[in-house]
């Protein structure tokens, strides 16, 4: 991406000044591999710096949020729309499912897939799965989203199913609260495939881009799913799409 540049001709100045973001230069090395030089025969001169931390005027435009349309863009929002029901359309086609199939927990994220696979395929073809953990409470609102989209929905408790497992494994070593806390959402994934698998389905899954990036999220929980709508949205544009 160009930061910066000088107009043609312009000798008023010998040099072109910017600012530069070392910290996504970094993130951007570490997850790229052509970065790193394996053999260790270097061809550049290594300059060792430090920079404390200062207040810095900018001399160009930073976008803080350059994943997100702006919330009053309403042809970015619809664009948007149109290009993730289209897509998940096809691709539902493609795999031959006669149903989406997600879970759903009445939050931001659900709400906004659910909606999504609705404009999609239509209420008729998209399922809800709505998994308490043995407390109906959990639920109520999940019950009133699904009406609200006019889907079908079935409960299932996997409290049985998650105290079993926690039961088997506790009776030869030690579980850790680690695993106790994430093996609801593995559970209630596998929950949701066997659910997807018994209608010719396929699973939309529920975590978006930032979850993503930042690792918040359950790996074979949440992270899950044939078909990801919210795979390039970040929390913040899913909190005003809900």
């Amino acid at each position: 991406k160009l930061l910066a540049s000088r107009k043609p001709f312009d000798f008023t100045a010998d040099y072109v000044c910017t600012e530069i973001d070392v910290q996504q230069l970094n993130s951007e090395r570490v997850k790229d591999a052509a970065f790193t030089n394996k053999t260790g025969n270097r061809e550049f001169a290594e300059v060792d710096f430090s920079l404390g931390y200062t207040d810095t005027e900018l001399t160009r435009f930073v976008d803080p949020l350059p994943f997100v349309v702006p919330f009053n863009h309403d042809a970015g929002w619809e664009s948007i729309l149109h290009i993730q029901t289209e897509g998940l359309r096809a691709r539902v086609k493609a795999a031959h499912a006669d149903t989406l199939v997600l879970g759903i927990s009445g939050g931001k994220d659900s709400s906004v897939v659910a909606a999504l696979c609705v404009a999609a395929l239509g209420k008729d073809r998209v399922i809800g799965v709505l998994m308490p953990q043995g407390i109906q409470s959990d639920i109520d609102y999940s019950i009133e989203l699904c009406e609200f989209l006019g889907i079908r929905n079935y409960t299932v408790n996997v409290g049985p199913a998650v105290a079993a497992i926690t039961d088997e494994i506790a009776a030869t070593m030690e579980i850790t609260d680690q695993s106790r806390f994430n093996l609801p959402a593995r559970v209630r994934m596998a929950t949701v495939y066997a659910v997807a698998q018994s209608q010719n389905g396929r699973v939309a899954n529920t975590c978006n881009l930032s979850e993503d990036w930042v690792g918040y999220s359950t790996r074979y929980g949440d992270s899950v799913g044939d078909f990801s709508p919210l795979s390039n949205i970040t929390v913040t544009e899913a909190k005003p799409s809900a």
